[in-house]
Formats: C-alpha cells, sequence, structure tokens
C-alpha cells in the first residue's frame, strides 16, 4: 500500500536507482539474507517507539547478524569441501577365493588427493563383525594404496574388506569368500530338512541345529557374489546341495501333471494301473551322463564351500513304493535283474520256492510288482488274518460274511478298495450301481449298500491295528 502514496513511490524509485551502486548492492545482499536495510516495517516500529540510540542498537544487530550468516555459509562450504566423500575410494582389489590362513592382498585406488587423510582397512564377516583393522595415511599426489590383512581366524564363508577416510566408510569394497580344509566328520551334523529366509540362521542355530540343505540350483547362480541375492553360505551353517539328479530319477518331479493323473486313477482303479515305464532308467545308456550334466557343474560351484555331502537324488519313488509308475520297468533293467536272480537262485524251482511264485522258465521272470498293497495283500493272507482267527469261519462268524478262504477275503477287499469316499454307501453305489454288481466284486452276499460299508469300515480298522512288531512267519524276501 506504500507504493500507492507519493512517499512510497519515491522509494521505488530510489531503490531501483541505487541497484547497481555498492549501496544498492549491498542492500539487495542484505535483503536476501533476510535483513531489513530500512524502511522496513520493523525500522518503521522502531522508529516510533525508540530513540535515535536505540535505532542505531537496532541496526547494528541486523547487519551483524546477516554478516555472520554470510560467515558461516562460507566455513560450512569450506568443511564440506575438506572432508572426504563417500566415493573419494574408487576401488578395491584382491583376490575372489582365498585358503585359510592365506593373506588378503590387493590394492585401493583413489580420487585426486589434495592433502593428508587417514586411511582405515578393515576386514568385516558375514554378520559385520571386525575381525581385523590397518591405519595408514595417504598424501598428495598418491593415487593408490596397497594393503595386506591377515585372515589365519576367520568365522563364516563370505567377508569384505571395508575402507574408511577420516572416519567415513566408503561405498567401494570387496568382497571374498574363504576356503576351509576338509576335515575329519565330526560326531554328527544336526541338519534341518527345510529352506529358510535368509536371517532366519541363529533361529535355527537357537534350534539345535548347525547345518541346512541348499538347493543345488543355488549353485547355478553368479556366485560367489550376486547383489541381487544373497549367498547359499550367507547363514554360515553347514550345508550340502540337496536332490541334485531328481529331474533324472523321480518320476513325479520329472512329469507332475502326468503323475498327478495316474494318482487319480490309480486311487479309483488300484488293481487296473497303466503301466508306465521309468524314464530313463537307472540302466538305461545315457542316464548315467545325463546325470553328470546336473552334478559336475553343482560340484564345480560348490566345492569351494566345503559341503558335507553331495546329495545325488532323494525321494527316487513315491513314498512306500504303492505306485507301479514309481518302478523301474525298463528292459535293460529287467534283464539285468534276471541275471542276478540266476547267478543267486540258479533254478526256477529255488526261485518259486522262495518268492512265492509259478514260473516256468527264466524268460518269464519278469518285475515281481513288489508293490505296498500286494505285499501287505500277501501278509494278511499268510500270517495277520490267520494269527487272529485262526480259521475262515471264525472270521465270517466276526464280520456276517461268508468266505471260503482268507485268500478270498483279501480278494474281495482288494477289488472294491479306493479312497475313504469311494468306500462309503454313496461312492460304493457310484462305482458299483447296485448291491448285487458290489457282492460280485466282494465275493459276499449284503443286503444293501448300507450293510457293505459297514464290513468294510469294521475290517479297516482290524488292519488298523495291525503292527509289525511280530514278524514271526512273514516271508520278508519282498522287502529285502
Amino acid at each position: 500500500m506504500a507504493e500507492e502514496t507519493p512517499r512510497g513511490r519515491n522509494r521505488a524509485v530510489l531503490g531501483e536507482r541505487d541497484e547497481g551502486t555498492p549501496r544498492g548492492r549491498k542492500r539487495a545482499a542484505f535483503h536476501e539474507a533476510g535483513v531489513d536495510c530500512g524502511g522496513g516495517a520493523g525500522y518503521r516500529t522502531m522508529r516510533a517507539n525508540s530513540s535515535p540510540l536505540k535505532e542505531r542498537d537496532f541496526l547494528m544487530s541486523k547487519y551483524v547478524a546477516a554478516i555472520l550468516a554470510v560467515v558461516l555459509c562460507c566455513a560450512g562450504s569450506l568443511a564440506a569441501e575438506d572432508l572426504a566423500p563417500s566415493g573419494f575410494v574408487t576401488s578395491v582389489t584382491g583376490p575372489g577365493l582365498i585358503e585359510l590362513g592365506e593373506k588378503v592382498a590387493g590394492e585401493i585406488a583413489f580420487a585426486k588427493v589434495a592433502k593428508d587423510h587417514d586411511v582405515t582397512i578393515r576386514w568385516v564377516d558375514t554378520k559385520g563383525r571386525v575381525c581385523e583393522q590397518i591405519s595408514k595415511t595417504i598424501s598428495p599426489p598418491q593415487t593408490s594404496l596397497r594393503y595386506r590383512l591377515e585372515t589365519a581366524n576367520p568365522i563364516g564363508y563370505n567377508h569384505r574388506v571395508e575402507v574408511l577416510i577420516d572416519g567415513q566408510v566408503q561405498s567401494a569394497s570387496h568382497r571374498f569368500t574363504v576356503q576351509y580344509p576338509y576335515g575329519p566328520w565330526i560326531d554328527y551334523y544336526s541338519v534341518v530338512w527345510a529352506h529358510y529366509k535368509r536371517g532366519e540362521a541363529d533361529l535355527v542355530r537357537q534350534a539345535g541345529y548347525n547345518g541346512q540343505i541348499t538347493s543345488a540350483n543355488a549353485f547355478y547362480g553368479s556366485y560367489p557374489f550376486d547383489d541381487r541375492s544373497h549367498h547359499v553360505t550367507d547363514s554360515d551353517l553347514f550345508q550340502y546341495p540337496d536332490n541334485i539328479g531328481y529331474r533324472v530319477f523321480a518320476y513325479y518331479h520329472k512329469r507332475r501333471t502326468e503323475f498327478r493323473a495316474m494318482v487319480k486313477t490309480w486311487f479309483k482303479h488300484p488293481d487296473s494301473p497303466v503301466l508306465r515305464h521309468r524314464r530313463p532308467s537307472l540302466t538305461d545308456e545315457g542316464t548315467w551322463d545325463k546325470f553328470a550334466g546336473y552334478l559336475l557343474p553343482v560340484v564345480a560351484k560348490a566345492k569351494r564351500y566345503r559341503p558335507i555331502f553331495y546329495n545325488m537324488a532323494d525321494e527316487l519313488g513315491v513314498a512306500d513304493q504303492s505306485s507301479v509308475s514309481d518302478l523301474d520297468w525298463a528292459y535293460s533293467s529287467r534283464d539285468a535283474w534276471r541275471e542276478w536272480l540266476k547267478a543267486k537262485y540258479v533254478t526256477v524251482t529255488n526261485l518259486n520256492r522262495q518268492w512265492d511264485s509259478q514260473y516256468a522258465t527264466w524268460d518269464a521272470v519278469r518285475a515281481f510288482f513288489p508293490s505296498t498293497n500286494y505285499m501287505y495283500d500277501r501278509l494278511w493272507e499268510h500270517n495277520l488274518l490267520p494269527k487272529t482267527w485262526g480259521t475262515v469261519e471264525k472270521f465270517n462268524d466276526e464280520f456276517g460274511t461268508s468266505y471260503a478262504s482268507f485268500k478270498a477275503v483279501v480278494a474281495g477287499y482288494r477289488n472294491v478298495r479306493t479312497d475313504d469316499e469311494g468306500m462309503t454307501a454313496a461312492g460304493l453305489g457310484a462305482t458299483h450301481r447296485s448291491i448285487r454288481g458290489l457282492n460280485a466284486k466282494l465275493g459276499s452276499s449284503f443286503k444293501d449298500l448300507e450293510e457293505a460299508e459297514s464290513y468294510l469300515k469294521n475290517f479297516e480298522q482290524w488292519v488298523g491295528l495291525q503292527t509289525g512288531d511280530d514278524t514271526r512267519g512273514w516271508n520278508l524276501s519282498w522287502w529285502c
């Protein structure tokens, strides 16, 4: 509003006129520093309420404050230029892998050195613990510095060389791995068979474990170090590459979709399976070459970390061999199996006596199909049912059936067994359509589906009570 008055317009014109004078430049500088150099509201208030002496003191305090602000700003700028930034070290070099007890030697490169600087070089382990440090000084026109660190007692696998300039940590560092010598097998390793996230290793260790499994695939990565992911040895736990060759051997790993479809079919029709050859078999030509293609790259990457062992493959089969797709039906395996039996039993008669088989010639000998269900069928028939009831008549009295032999009991159950849902009255009806059709399969004469369901439920309860504590009378050849 002051500029609308004659006095205000005059003050504005005067201000414009002395912009190029020393006084004008000084006024502008003080204005930028936040100091009212006269004519401001604070000045006018002070003139109205103060004496000339107070007016002089007020203006002097303003000028001094402005000068101090400029001085402090310049001093801060000079101090910032004097400190070495975090990027003062441009690179740190050294070996990527060392043997236990070997020294770590390398070179540190600096940006332009304009003054003396204190240099601290320290060795830091996986968990950030400083294991050793040395101090040096650099002076102009020095651009690099050699270092040498002892690593006689390292902790863990992965370490780094870290540099501080005048106490400030530099962004450039060097990472390296310590390779431990092979030693004797200790009393035991306690390995948890599970994958845990990075940072959970201390909890695993607190739980009493000193080892972990490591995915074999991990050793195919950009190791030993990769900024995008942690290293397999960051946990500092003992480790081993797990299941290296599962793609070769485990059917349900190789063809999961097909395997799941087969499982569903098997549950509905367990005695009419569609046999699938294992491809490749352990005896098929080229199998071991394919396996070596998985194994050798893993060993090449992992050996520097001295794994406890290499797990070539586990879970070669499914559970306890209850699926025919889990067995080896390759012709090369059949022929090798036949030759082994010939050497062991000499005659087919001896073979049949031991294995309870009825082969007429050696050429007729094929896989014995030792599935769990088949083995337990024979166990029930020859051992568990007779041991429990003695005669089939006592069994019939217990269950309200009319079987002629224990073999018929097992055969009937084998013909209808399926999943839990299929063993209900509704499930039996859906599969067999009527009690007449079910009786034909079961070898029974039940009045309705509910009566059949009750029998099957009671029979399975008896099965569930059986144990393997007493193996007297068993033919254990199938399991040997």
